[in-house]
């Protein structure tokens, strides 16, 4: 039972009301919602109330609902405000029935298998129609009719009639800025001048090892909908969990404007442009973008960590509130995301992403202390980042995924003692709430509502449901597996199975070019990497020698055992990042001697010309920069210093001239050629002058 009430106070008296929201407070009543109503600021209030109050109700259609800002007492319509929408939201949607064919597309494609550095896996497949949680049977309600605020947080009020909400609206002028979680780090934001859908991600990934946690599949249609009808895309970097090509290529109009991030090299591009995307808005590193009301900036991460392909973080401001999609971008400047203003919600990533150390052939008692220290290391470099933006609330976001593979059940982490890096929101959410950092928990479907003056937070279905994903989380993944498991059965069938392939001679003939461009790389390495690939192939890739052979016995530091399937799939790809294609499937045991070192992965990151070509030089500038003065170089008529002020990359194959500006490619910098001055950063000027000029 709920009795309900309010307080208003004139927006000229605004401080007035915590006042009487103290008192209020003492009376035993909870705030559900504070909201702009005309020339007042109205806070909506409500309380348990006695046995003899009208019956409360808990049905999904009711404005007492659990998981909708409701239960507020009426309040009358501000005169100039704005009337209904085009369509009625819906305001809840996981319980309640949807059609099964628009349900189950958001977990199946034409071409369902994870498409990795433009491998083009497997055929058709359909996702798996896992029945939704029943929807709560319906009751009498027995709140009044009048303004409450909107269940579907896209206004701030939203007219009840006394048995259901209505398609009535008031919102200022203005609709509130919103996002709605989609899903890992999936993203939809929308604002009054537009909506983007960022790194949309539905089929499972990495040869069927990473699933979205909590799932991702049973999204309603209303919000399916809003999802393709985006205005804009955008994807943070090329790894399967971003990168979601089937998908892609079969829910978005290939005319929908692409927000690309400024990285030095254009996979990007060309991998939007091959799935027939035409309108890509190519954007400055760190630069404002108007969009017509909505202002973005992507910043541009492109240290050989994150593959030289890069990574990048978004931010978006529609003029009164600002969010920070972060995903899992590991930004170098802690102050650059920031400093376009006050930051009123971040979505970060805390949990693993990477196989280590649980593919390490190691004891348990040597395998937890890593593991440990890997989550520990995760949380600090998250935490890093929420003091450093300061944000208004924090979403965990981008992980974990879960593993619905028999074979890699294991690495889900439930109890919390798991040898498993990959912990989930409950791990980054205590964490935040003990360092006095507001925490907001969001499953796929569940919106945040962004106002000047606050958050408010719809889930997809009731709050017990919600705990229930985490408190039971191993029945949870159990039903979800169920579901899933003819896909995954499928998906394997369809791996390649042909051993008539010459590996040894593939990966020589392919390999051997790209070690004879990185002698630096090599040299860091420092010893021969075996691969031992299924039950008949051996191969051995003598870094410092810069060859590749069968393996007879020879000394080695490093060994990787693959799946042969596995490896046919990527090489039949020429997948050019093996990290993003074979390793963060985790289907693979490595073993070291000694150390980790960096050089390893950084070469098999970088099996391409073009990324070898950057690993390299990164090498140079970090193991063996330049120690003698060189002489100027010249570049389409313009003579400049051979090496670019930022980081000593060689601008004889980094430069790239366009007009009046120079861009090294490496990092991204660029410079006016004009006058030398760095249009990136302050301090860097770089030495030119015209080639003719004396």
């Amino acid at each position: 039972m709920h009795e309900f009430d309010s307080v208003s106070v004139s927006t000229y008296e605004a401080s007035s009301l915590a006042a009487k929201l103290t008192a209020k407070s003492s009376e035993g009543w909870d705030i559900v919602a504070i909201v702009p109503t005309g020339s007042d600021i109205t806070a909506f209030l409500k309380r348990e109330g006695s046995s003899s109050d009208a019956a409360d109700t808990a049905g999904t259609d009711s404005p007492t609902t659990a998981d909708a800002a409701v239960g507020t007492a009426a309040a009358s319509e501000p005169a100039g405000w704005g009337s209904a929408p085009a369509s009625t939201p819906a305001a809840s949607s996981w319980g309640s029935s949807t059609d099964s064919a628009a349900t189950a597309a958001y977990g199946t494609a034409a071409s369902s298998a994870p498409a990795d550095s433009g491998s083009t896996w497997g055929s058709s497949a359909t996702t798996p129609a896992a029945a939704a949680p029943a929807a709560a049977a319906p009751t009498t309600p027995s709140v009044p009719p009048g303004w409450y605020a909107d269940p579907a947080n896209r206004y701030e009020l939203r007219y009840w009639d006394g048995s259901a909400w209505t398609e009535h609206v008031s919102r200022a002028g203005r609709a509130m800025m919103r996002a709605t979680s989609l899903g890992h780090a999936g993203i939809l934001v929308e604002a009054e001048h537009g909506s983007i859908v960022c790194d949309p991600w539905f089929v499972p990934a990495f040869f069927g090892s990473w699933f979205p946690f909590p799932r991702n599949d049973q999204l309603d249609a209303d919000l399916a909908a809003r999802i393709e009808g985006a205005d804009y895309l955008y994807i943070s970097h090329l790894h399967g969990d971003h990168w979601d090509e089937p998908w892609l290529r079969d829910h978005l109009p290939r005319d929908i404007a692409v927000l690309l991030p400024g990285y030095p090299t254009r996979e990007l591009d060309r991998k939007m442009r091959s799935l027939g995307f035409t309108n890509l808005i190519r954007t400055v590193d760190g630069e404002e973008l108007d969009l017509g009301g909505l202002t973005v900036a992507i910043h541009v991460e492109t240290s050989i960590t994150d593959g030289p392909g890069g990574d990048s973080a978004l931010v978006v401001s529609d003029g009164e509130v600002r969010i920070v999609d972060q995903n899992d971008c590991r930004t170098a400047d802690l102050d650059a995301l920031r400093a376009h203003g006050p930051v009123d919600l971040h979505w970060l990533q805390y949990s693993g992403a990477i196989w280590y150390p649980m593919v390490y052939d190691l004891p348990a008692d040597e395998l937890q202390p890593l593991v440990r220290a890997k989550v520990e290391s995760q949380l600090a470099r998250a935490m890093r980042y929420v003091e450093s933006v300061g944000a208004r609330a924090v979403v965990p976001s981008a992980g974990p995924p879960c593993f619905l593979d028999p074979e890699l059940y294991h690495l889900n982490v439930i109890d919390g003692d798991e040898p498993s890096i990959f912990c989930d929101q409950r791990t980054f959410l205590d964490r935040l709430a003990r360092s006095g950092h507001r925490g907001v928990l969001a499953v796929p479907g569940t919106t945040i509502a962004v106002t000047p003056g606050g958050l408010a937070v719809h889930h997809p279905f009731a709050e017990s449901d919600v705990e229930a994903v985490f408190t039971a989380k191993d029945a949870y993944l159990r039903r979800y597996q169920a579901d899933w498991q003819p896909w995954l059965e499928d998906l394997k069938r369809r791996w390649p199975h042909d051993t008539t392939t010459d590996l040894v001679a593939t990966l020589q003939a392919w390999w051997e070019p790209l070690l004879a461009m990185a002698p630096t790389v090599r040299a860091a390495i420092g010893a021969a990497c075996r691969l031992r690939i299924g039950e008949d192939v051996d191969v051995l890739v003598d870094f410092p020698a810069g060859t590749v052979r069968p393996y007879d016995g020879e000394e080695h530091h490093f060994r990787f055992d693959l799946e042969r399937p596995l490896v046919e799939s990527v090489v039949a790809a020429r997948a050019v990042d093996w990290s993003n294609s074979l390793f963060l499937s985790c289907r693979f045991h490595a073993w070291r001697d000694g150390e980790f070192n960096e050089w390893v992965y950084n070469f098999f990151k970088s099996l391409s010309v073009e990324r070898m070509r950057r690993t390299e030089a990164e090498a140079v500038r970090r193991l063996d920069p330049p120690r003698e003065t060189e002489p100027d170089i010249e570049l389409d008529g313009w003579v400049v210093q051979r090496r670019c002020p930022h980081r000593n990359a060689d601008l004889a194959v980094f430069a790239e001239i366009d007009g009046c500006t120079l861009t090294c490619t490496l990092h991204g910098w660029r410079f006016d050629l004009q006058t030398g001055r760095c249009l990136t950063a302050a301090d860097h000027p770089l030495k030119v002058r015209k080639a003719d000029s004396v």
